[in-house]
């Protein structure tokens, strides 16, 4: 009987070569070659910006936020690993952090002139001189 349960070294290395070429192939496989498209995130992201800029209150900014997810396909899990990847892999030369900043800026700054236009409208000045409209002019 011990005959048939014996092998030889060569034959286990065998076997430890074949599983670990299987094993190796197995995760090669099963990696998905996700690719995140980069317009789609920068989007999203951007109208992200646009809720969370809004004096609303947290519960229906999250609502919003959460049919913004919907709207775009994706889920909060997926767009914070998008957010990560990109972050880690683009951050190299500092185009990222560029990116999202200038993002940030455009909308605070649309934010900003959005306010000012309101305000404008509201106390009769001219958002661009800063007089009121009604003053007289000589």
């Amino acid at each position: 009987m011990k005959l048939f349960f014996k092998s030889s070294s060569s034959d286990s290395r065998y076997k430890a070569s074949i599983s670990i070429l299987f094993l190796c192939l197995f995760f090669i496989l099963s990696c998905d070659n996700y690719v995140i498209d980069k317009d789609r995130f920068f989007e999203l992201y951007t109208e992200i910006l646009k809720v969370r800029i809004e004096p609303i209150e947290i519960d229906s900014a999250n609502v919003k936020v959460k049919e913004l997810f919907l709207k775009f396909n994706y889920t909060e899990e997926n767009f914070r690993r998008d957010f990560l990847s990109l972050a880690e892999n683009e951050n190299k030369d500092g185009s990222f952090v560029k990116k999202i900043d200038s993002l940030r800026q455009e909308i605070y700054n649309q934010r900003l002139e959005k306010r000012h236009i309101n305000d404008s409208s509201f106390t009769g000045q001219n958002r661009f001189t800063g007089s009121d409209s009604t003053s007289k002019q000589d």
